[in-house]
């Protein structure tokens, strides 16, 4: 297991942009759908339903929800997430600048509502971007996030993910969030090397999810605190602890090996001072 420090993700400040080209995610405006989920994303639907199809759509005829579960005690916020099994993305050949969507968000206890981006030079990172939402959003707005790059790599490949995520806990039952129309916009030739932290404690959903034998975990840590990263069965039996130590601010990456695990559903949870925040993965054999 290692854990990688990436505290330039979630720091938004003002590129240079140049051109005016646009990447086409697929399926970002969530037109197409087969057996309750939308055609290029992962919504961990399965036993429970995380997200479902919208007509509540800014464009078109659809749009994708997503809510908070409750497995067994722990509640669980939902993850649309466009990765395969292998942890890459759709394809990109530019330094895209910004993510750009639409969407609607009905937080209940201070839950938050993130939608990120992470471009890839194969299953490394080489920039990021990031947005939140914590005020509630009864009609459609637009949002635009600047992605980040510290180095002079070109990405091949990328992924967008959106999720809900408690403040001071588990997320709350009735916290929903509406999408659409997601794209990314503009390239730019400005690398850009920010050295600032995270705004909140969040725990971001693995990729890729299913996987076999490895999966990478994104976690926030805004001050310096002592950090619990454990894993369990759905009886809620303990089979891994990930993390277990004090660390200094930053956004970080854990590693989780799940040689030994049998297949299933498993349960991830952070415990971070007095923040704590749950998700879930599928370990497949």
């Amino acid at each position: 297991m290692r854990i990688v420090p990436r505290a330039f993700f979630l720091l938004v400040m003002g590129l240079v942009i140049v051109g005016n080209s646009f990447a086409q995610i697929p399926n970002g405006g969530f037109e197409t759908w087969s057996n309750g989920n939308p055609v290029g994303w992962d919504t961990d639907n399965g036993l429970y339903t995380f997200v479902n199809q919208s007509s509540n759509a800014h464009a078109g005829s659809y749009a994708a929800q997503g809510g908070v579960v409750n497995m067994n005690g722990f509640n669980i916020g939902s993850s649309l997430i466009t990765a395969d099994n292998s942890g890459v993305g759709f394809p990109v050949t530019q330094r895209y600048a910004e993510l750009r969507g639409y969407y609607q968000f009905t937080p209940v206890g201070g839950d938050v509502f993130y939608a990120s981006y992470l471009a890839q030079l194969g299953t490394s990172g080489v920039g990021a971007a990031s947005f939140l939402a914590t005020s509630p959003q009864a009609t459609y707005k637009e949002f635009a996030a600047t992605v980040l790059y510290p180095g002079a790599d070109v990405p091949d490949n990328g992924i967008v993910h959106f999720w809900i995520s408690g403040l001071g806990g588990l997320p709350h039952t009735g916290t929903t969030f509406i999408v659409d129309d997601i794209t990314l916009a503009s390239t730019s030739d400005v690398a850009e090397r920010p050295n600032g932290i995270p705004k909140l404690f969040s725990l971001g959903q693995n990729y890729p999810n299913p996987f076999n034998p490895t999966t990478n975990i994104v976690y926030d840590i805004p001050t310096q605190s002592r950090v619990t990263l454990v894993v369990y069965d759905l009886l809620g039996h303990t089979v891994a602890k990930i993390v277990n130590d004090i660390q200094p601010a930053g956004r970080y990456k854990a590693v989780f090996d799940a040689n030994g695990l049998a297949s299933g559903t498993y349960l991830y949870r952070i415990t971070a001072g007095s923040f704590t925040a749950t998700r879930k993965f599928v370990v497949v054999k």
